[in-house]
C-alpha cells in the first residue's frame, strides 16, 4: 500500500507539468509518418546523406544493366590513382548488394513506394568518370573537393548517360559514394516494378556539389581508452561515406600515454599496459591509408602543459609536483598534473615527441594540435604549510616569482619555446602552417573573458587556429580577433545533453539538437577577420570503448556531418530522418559500422542482384 501511495506521489508531477513528461521533447522528435507531404521530396533524394549542395531529380524509373561499368575517359590521368582504381571496385560490388530497410508509414518503404514513370526498357549501362588532377594532397583548406554527377535521359528513353566529373581525385571519391546513394535495391520481390537489379529513382538526374566547410573532422580519444588500429581504420571508412575529412586523435592525456616513442622510450610506460600502444609504423602507416584510400587528414593532439600525468610516470621531473598527489595515492580529476614549465628537460623531451610524431604525418603536415585546455594553475602555484610551521612552495611558482612572471606569461614561454624549438626553427618540419588549440589559451582567468590582444597570447593570429568547445557564442569572438576558427562546442558525442538545456527522452535524439547547431549563426564576416573553417565531432572515451565505439558515434556524427557539408538552408528535421534512415541501414550492412537505429525499421542485408 505505502509503495503505491509513493509511487503515485512520484508521478503525481509528471502530470501536472507537461514539459517534464516521459517524451519532454516528442514534439520536436522527427516523425517520419504517413502523409503526401513526403512526396514533395525529390524521389532521387531519399537516400542521399549528407545532401548534395545543388540537385535536380526528374520523374523517370529505371534500373541497372546486369552488365554495368564504370569507366575512364580515354587519357584521363586518373588511370593511374590507386585509390580511385579501389573505390571503383567497391562501388561495384556495393551497387549488387544494397540492402533493404523495412520500415512502417513513411511512403517510402519497400512495397509502397510511389511508382513514377517506369520504364523497364531504360537501363544503365555505365558510369564514366573524369577527373583534371591526379594530385595527392594532404593541404586540407587548400583541396577543391567538388564534384558534378549527371544522369540523363535520351530523348527517346532507350538509354542514359552517366558521367562523374571532379578536378581531382578527392572530388571523384565522394562522387562515387553519392552514386551508390542514388541506387535502390531490387524490387521484384516487394512491390509492383519489375526488376531484379539495382532500381534508379527520379531520373533525370543532376548534382553539382561541394562542402560548405573546408575543415570536417571527427575527434577521437585514444588516451582514456585505447582502440585497436582495427576499430580506427572502420572509423575512417565510417568518415568517408559521411564526407568527414579530418581525424583528429586526441593521442595522449593524463590517463594515458599509448605512443612508442622511438626518441623518449620511457614515455609509453605511462600507456594502460604495454600492448595498448601505437607504433610509430603505426601511425604512419594509418596516415598513408587515411589519405590514399578517402582523403582524410589525421590531426594529432599533443595536449599539453595540463592532462600531463601519463608523461611523468616514465619521466617524473618533468611533471609538476602537486599536492596530494604521489607516487601511492590515486591521479585524481583528470586534468590535475600539468608538465613543469621550469626546466629545460621538460622542452628538450616535448620537442623529441613533436618532431617525432610531424615526421609521422608525411613529407609536410599541415597542421598539429597542442592541446591548451583546463591548465591547472593550482597546481603550479600551491604552497603547504606543514604541522611544524615550515612553508613550502612549488619550484613552478618559485621559479615564476623569480623572475617576476604573470601566469598568462608562464603560458605564453611555455608555447613559445615549444614553437621556437619546433615548428618555428630554421630547421622544423615543412610544411607546417598553423597549430591548432582549445579556445582555453586565450581566456583571461580573472575575467572569464577572450584577450586576444595582450602581450603574453601564446600565438598569433598567423600560427594558429582556435578551437571553441564551452561556449557557442565564443566562435564569433575568435573570428573578430583574426584567429581562424573550428567548432566544437554541442557536437560532443559523449555527452548525454550535448547541447545545454535540450533535452530528449530517447538517447539518439539528442543528435537533432547537434543538428540545429550552425557554427556561423553568430558570426558577421569581414574582410579583416578571420574564417569559421568548420568544426569537430568529439568521441572522448571516459566511458567508451572499442565495444561501445560505433554505437556512441554514429548515427549521431551523421547530423553534425551534413551540418558541415550541406548548404546552411538544410534544416529540415523530417527529411534528414528519412534520408538518414536508410544511410544508416547501408552503414551497417555495406561498410559493417554498428550505427544504432533510431526509428522502428528492420536493416536486412542485401543479396547479389542478378546480373
Amino acid at each position: 500500500m505505502f509503495s503505491s501511495i509513493f509511487i503515485s506521489l512520484l508521478l503525481l508531477p509528471l502530470r501536472l507539468h507537461p514539459t517534464q513528461a516521459r517524451r519532454p521533447q516528442r514534439q520536436q522528435r522527427p516523425h517520419i509518418t504517413n502523409h503526401a507531404s513526403h512526396l514533395s521530396y525529390p524521389p532521387c533524394s531519399i537516400g542521399l546523406f549528407p545532401l548534395p549542395a545543388h540537385l535536380d531529380c526528374g520523374t523517370i524509373d529505371a534500373t541497372m544493366s546486369s552488365s554495368f561499368s564504370i569507366n575512364f575517359v580515354r587519357d584521363t590521368p586518373s588511370t593511374t590513382i590507386q585509390a580511385l582504381q579501389d573505390a571503383i571496385n567497391r562501388t561495384l560490388h556495393h551497387v549488387w548488394h544494397l540492402p533493404h530497410v523495412v520500415s512502417r508509414g513513411t511512403q517510402a518503404e519497400p512495397g509502397i513506394e510511389p511508382q513514377l514513370h517506369s520504364n523497364n526498357n531504360l537501363v544503365l549501362n555505365k558510369l564514366v568518370i573524369s577527373i583534371t588532377s591526379t594530385l595527392l594532397t594532404d593541404k586540407i583548406l587548400d583541396t577543391d573537393e567538388s564534384y558534378a554527377l549527371t544522369l540523363d535521359v535520351d530523348t527517346d528513353e532507350s538509354t542514359i548517360t552517366a558521367s562523374l566529373t571532379a578536378p581531382n581525385v578527392y572530388g571523384a571519391l565522394y562522387g562515387l559514394s553519392t552514386f551508390v546513394q542514388l541506387l535502390r535495391p531490387p524490387l521484384s520481390s516487394l512491390s509492383s516494378l519489375s526488376s531484379s537489379s539495382p532500381v534508379i529513382r527520379g531520373l533525370p538526374i543532376s548534382i553539382q556539389d561541394a562542402p560548405r566547410f573546408p575543415w570536417r573532422g571527427i575527434l577521437l580519444d585514444t588516451a582514456n581508452h585505447y582502440f585497436p588500429l582495427d576499430d580506427i581504420y572502420r572509423t575512417l571508412g565510417a568518415m568517408f561515406i559521411n564526407r568527414y575529412n579530418v581525424l583528429h586523435l586526441h593521442l595522449v592525456d593524463s590517463y594515458s600515454f599509448p605512443f612508442n616513442s622511438t626518441l623518449r622510450p620511457k614515455l609509453v610506460q605511462g600507456a594502460w599496459t604495454p600492448s595498448d600502444v601505437y607504433a610509430p609504423d603505426d601511425l604512419q602507416q594509418l596516415q598513408k591509408t587515411a589519405m590514399s584510400k578517402y582523403g582524410i587528414r589525421i590531426l594529432l593532439e599533443i595536449d599539453m602543459p595540463g592532462h600531463a600525468y601519463s608523461w611523468g610516470i616514465g619521466y617524473p621531473n618533468i611533471v609538476a609536483k602537486c599536492p596530494g598527489y604521489g607516487d601511492d595515492i590515486d591521479i585524481g580529476h583528470i586534468n590535475a598534473v600539468p608538465l613543469d614549465p621550469s626546466i629545460e628537460l621538460t622542452y628538450d623531451i616535448v620537442e623529441d615527441v613533436v618532431r617525432e610524431l610531424l615526421s609521422l604525418m608525411g613529407s609536410q603536415p599541415e597542421f598539429i594540435h597542442l592541446g591548451g585546455d583546463e591548465i591547472n594553475i593550482e597546481c603550479w602555484n600551491y604552497t603547504n604549510s606543514s604541522t611544524n610551521g615550515t612553508i613550502s612552495t612549488s619550484a613552478v611558482r618559485q621559479w615564476k616569482e623569480k623572475n617576476n612572471y604573470t601566469w598568462s606569461k608562464v603560458v605564453q614561454l611555455f608555447y613559445r619555446t615549444v614553437w621556437n624549438r619546433t615548428m618555428g626553427s630554421k630547421n622544423a618540419p615543412n610544411g607546417v602552417q598553423k597549430v591548432v588549440t582549445w579556445e582555453d589559451l586565450y581566456l583571461n582567468r580573472t575575467t572569464g573573458s577572450f584577450d586576444f590582444h595582450s602581450n603574453n597570447v601564446p600565438f598569433t593570429p598567423k600560427e594558429a587556429i582556435i578551437e571553441v568547445w564551452t561556449n557557442t557564442k565564443y566562435l564569433s569572438e575568435v573570428v573578430k580577433a583574426g584567429y581562424d576558427g573550428l567548432y566544437a562546442a554541442g557536437w560532443y558525442l559523449d555527452r548525454q545533453v550535448p547541447v545545454d538545456g535540450v533535452m530528449a527522452w530517447e538517447w539518439l535524439d539528442t543528435m537533432w539538437a547537434m543538428y540545429d547547431i550552425d557554427p556561423e549563426v553568430d558570426v558577421v564576416s569581414t574582410s579583416a577577420m578571420g574564417r569559421v573553417l568548420g568544426g569537430e565531432a568529439s568521441m572522448w572515451s571516459e566511458q567508451v570503448n572499442a565495444l561501445t565505439l560505433d554505437g556512441r558515434m554514429w548515427p549521431r556524427a551523421c547530423t553534425v556531418a551534413e551540418r558541415l557539408w550541406s548548404d546552411k538552408k538544410t534544416v529540415d528535421h523530417e527529411y534528414a530522418a528519412l534520408r538518414l534512415r536508410e544511410h544508416r541501414c547501408r552503414m551497417v550492412q555495406l561498410w559493417g559500422i554498428g550505427a544504432g537505429p533510431f526509428w522502428s525499421d528492420r536493416c536486412v542485408a542485401g543479396t547479389e542482384s542478378s546480373r
